[in-house]
């Protein structure tokens, strides 16, 4: 849900700074001007975030598979008192807290090895997810949230680029993919003339950036809510047969209120989607085997991310009907896949 927070942040920050045009010279050239303060604002949460974090203790979990129980009872200790205000041993109304050692399944696979060993280790311990009886299911999971991270990341980056060219649609009856041409075609033609170039960024773009943010904090909501009752796999396939449909009629629709409504389902159901998807892939490995499953298929995921905001960079304005027909296809070929799951309907 804190992901909406920050989607709803970014824009509105955005606004706050870059609608103002000043700036101050500070060594030779270098000018600091709106867009570096943007940089720091955007920074800001992530710096908290983490002095924040230096006062909180490591996991016991980890700390007893180090073999470093007196720090795991302390650390233990720590929580007890943050979470209900008492020492562990009055929580458990006992006198003496022992915690039972971690089963050193990785034995310390960085720590104890340099180099290529190191690798090596690495790979031995990640080799059981690829192998039976969870290694093709596991394998359908990173498809699945590759095409999630593609469609729903590649859209969203490019979506304020996209509302900003819209802005300048003075009809306001166009389909998205003739805005975007006619907007390419008058960059084509000033490339050719003396006019400057404009770089303004409409109040639209704004606007719409921090609708989707507001969307994701209500689809959050909304998911907690109905994901019980109707069942993890509905409730997946559900939103992915509603985005699909939202990018199949990005096509024709012309009306603006319209776009935007498809183009927030177009990014919030395959992201909202994820943290569903990540649920299921705790369900269907092992407990030892959980938190390498996660890693490794949210790994892939930002490679999906990186693939679809670079190709959407390439081929939208050039080939708009077929990008938006390509993030279709994807969005199909992960309805299959999470179709071809064997996913717990319970949570």
């Amino acid at each position: 849900m804190f992901v909406s927070v920050s989607a709803i942040y970014v824009p509105a920050t955005a606004w706050a700074v870059l609608s103002y045009d000043w700036s101050i010279p500070i060594v030779g050239d270098f000018v600091f001007r709106p867009w570096r303060l943007l940089m720091l604002l955007t920074l800001l949460p992530g710096i908290i975030g983490g002095l924040i974090l230096i006062r909180y203790p490591e996991s016991p979990k980890y700390l007893l598979s180090q073999q470093k129980e007196e720090e795991a009872l302390i650390a233990v200790d720590w929580i007890s008192k943050f979470n209900r205000g008492l020492p562990i041993t009055q929580v458990l109304n006992c006198n003496e807290v022992r915690l039972k050692p971690e089963i050193q399944a990785e034995e310390n696979i960085i720590s104890n090895y340099k180099g290529w060993q190191m690798l090596t280790n690495i790979a031995r311990a990640t080799k059981p997810l690829f192998q039976k009886p969870h290694g093709f299911n596991f394998v359908l999971c990173n498809v699945a949230l590759f095409c999630m991270f593609f469609s729903s990341n590649g859209i969203q980056l490019w979506f304020p680029e996209i509302v900003n060219r819209s802005s300048n649609d003075e009809n306001r009856n166009s389909t998205v993919c003739e805005i975007l041409g006619s907007s390419e075609q008058g960059q084509n033609e000033l490339m050719n003339s003396t006019n400057i170039c404009s770089d303004a960024i409409s109040t639209n773009t704004y606007i719409d950036s921090m609708i989707v943010g507001v969307a994701f904090l209500v689809g959050f909501s909304i998911q907690g809510v109905i994901l019980n009752p109707l069942g993890r796999k509905n409730v997946l396939m559900a939103a992915l047969i509603l985005s699909i449909l939202s990018g199949f009629l990005l096509h024709f629709v012309a009306n603006p209120i319209v776009v935007l409504i498809l183009f927030c389902l177009c990014i919030l159901l395959p992201g909202l989607s994820i943290s569903i998807m990540l649920g299921a892939i705790v369900d269907l490995v092992p407990t030892s085997l959980r938190g390498k499953a996660v890693s490794l298929c949210m790994s892939l995921g930002r490679l999906g991310t990186i693939a679809g905001t670079n190709l959407m960079g390439i081929i939208l304005l050039q080939y708009c009907t077929t990008t938006f027909a390509l993030l279709s296809l994807i969005l199909i070929v992960c309805f299959v896949v999470v179709y071809h799951l064997p996913i717990r309907n319970s949570a």
